[in-house]
């Protein structure tokens, strides 16, 4: 079973993913090849509520991530990573969450994940 980052009220969450997609050429090849998406958005839903939370704005219910490129195009190097800060003042009430980063890459292919965190009060 997974386990949930906790984090106190008022923490930030750094969050990082590194992309990779298949190698067509070897479908043994476990880890793929480096990719960079093409845009990345972060929101987050607090599940304690059973709502998306405002983490753009006023009535904007997401973020832009930010994206560092692949490094090459060879196995052995590093993919593109996409970046985010869950901010302070989204984790200031205790309770249950998930950040949903959706990367969008080349080819109209999206993919989604996701990260469970529990945010506590401070004691």
């Amino acid at each position: 079973m997974a386990t949930k980052d906790r984090i106190y009220s008022g923490d930030t969450l750094p969050v990082a993913y590194e992309t990779r997609k298949p190698n067509e050429d070897d479908p043994n090849d476990s880890r793929g090849l480096p990719v960079t998406p093409i845009a990345a958005i972060a929101t987050v839903y607090n599940s304690t509520v059973g709502e998306f939370l405002e983490i753009g704005g006023v009535g904007i219910l997401f973020d832009t991530c930010t994206i560092e490129p692949q490094e090459g195009i060879a196995p052995s190097d590093k993919g593109g990573v996409i970046r985010y800060v869950v901010k302070a003042d989204v984790t200031s009430e205790p309770g249950d969450y998930t950040l949903f980063i959706k990367a969008e890459f080349t080819g109209d292919i999206i993919l989604t994940e996701n990260r469970r965190f529990k945010v506590e009060e401070y004691r």
